[in-house]
C-alpha cells in the first residue's frame, strides 16, 4: 500500500471535516469564528444553532443551508423578522 504524504493526509482530513470558513451569527453576539464544515447546516449544528427563523448568507449572498462551502468562505446567520398579528 503506498504511503500518503502529509499534504494528502491534510487534504483527506479537510474533505472529511469540511473547509475552514469564517462564521458570524447574531445569535452568538456577532463574534467571528473559524469553523470547519461542508455546509451552513453542518456549521449551525456544530455551534448548536437552529436554522428555524434564521437566514443564511455565504460571501454576502443569500444561500441555502445545504450549499457546499469552499475554503475561506464567509458564512453569516441572521434571525429573520418574526411578525405577529391577528389570526
Amino acid at each position: 500500500m503506498p504511503r500518503t504524504t502529509q499534504a494528502q493526509e491534510e487534504q483527506e482530513r479537510q474533505v472529511q471535516q469540511g473547509p475552514s470558513v469564517s462564521v458570524t451569527s447574531c445569535h452568538n453576539g456577532g463574534r467571528v469564528m473559524n469553523i470547519q464544515g461542508n455546509t451552513p447546516a453542518d456549521i449551525a449544528n456544530s455551534i448548536d444553532l437552529s436554522l428555524q427563523n434564521s437566514s443564511v448568507t455565504v460571501n454576502d449572498e443569500v444561500a441555502s443551508p445545504t450549499q457546499q462551502l469552499r475554503e475561506g468562505d464567509y458564512v453569516a446567520f441572521m434571525p429573520t423578522k418574526v411578525t405577529s398579528g391577528n389570526i
